[in-house]
């Protein structure tokens, strides 16, 4: 019978931290791109990034003591065409592009400030903090 003040053994106290790693392989090169990370979304970015350049992604998720399961694959994927509809003119004059561009960046007619420059930080008339 062990006595009640003793402390308890430390165990790992982040059991919900799983490892992410995926491995890139193009048909041109012989040694393999490898990625490893505890965060999905970061993983998954690069996974795209590489299949965009033309590489066979292999995604694994940690299993615990060295040991790894195959999550999912993907295959390279070609590059994406922008799309244009009918409604957009194919060809833009640059001098309607800077028109356009000017007439955006103009001064309102109205300031916003009411014409009472300020800063932000002044409140109530007491200086700025």
């Amino acid at each position: 019978m062990t006595p009640r003040h003793r402390r308890r053994a430390r165990t790992g106290t982040t059991h919900n931290q799983t490892a992410y790693r995926l491995t890139a392989a193009w048909p041109s090169t012989t040694q393999p791109t490898r990625f490893q990370t505890t965060d999905r979304r970061r993983l998954d970015k690069v996974a795209r990034q590489l299949a965009g350049a033309g590489a066979t992604v292999d995604i694994e998720e940690h299993a615990g003591h060295g040991a790894w399961t195959a999550v999912r694959r993907l295959e390279p994927t070609r590059a994406r065409q922008p799309r244009t509809t009918a409604a957009e003119p194919q060809h833009v004059e640059p001098k309607s592009r800077l028109d356009d561009v000017e007439r955006l960046m103009s001064r309102p007619p109205i300031p916003r400030d009411g014409g009472k420059p300020a800063a932000r930080t002044v409140a109530h008339g007491r200086g700025i903090r």
